[in-house]
């Protein structure tokens, strides 16, 4: 669990850690930091477009799923493996384990 407020920080140093383990110009792996609540899944990006929201230092928030009709949901500008069953399954049990912390740490 993390403060939404530092997502800006996490995808600067994962950017970092992109470019450190590249070879050349080439990227050897693709970190896409974010956060997930109980109502979508935001994801950072260096890329602005329209459906994005600058948070400062040169990053961008983008809501990727949202959570309706009892389950995460694509939008419109959401990256074909976001949007894969796989994808949410996986975003749907973290949701569970999320509610699950959040309703302990309340008591």
């Amino acid at each position: 669990m993390i403060n939404p407020e530092v997502l800006a920080d996490i995808k600067l140093f994962t950017n970092a850690l992109e470019q450190q383990l590249s070879t050349g110009e080439k990227r050897n792996i693709n970190l896409d930091p974010g956060y997930l609540t109980p109502y979508q899944v935001v994801l950072a990006s260096t890329k602005n477009y329209a459906h994005r929201i600058y948070l400062g230092k040169g990053i961008y928030a983008e809501v990727t799923l949202i959570h309706r009709d009892g389950r995460y949901c694509p939008h419109l500008f959401t990256y074909r493996d976001y949007a894969s069953d796989e994808y949410i399954q996986l975003f749907e049990r973290a949701r569970i384990f999320l509610k699950d912390r959040m309703q302990t740490s309340d008591s």
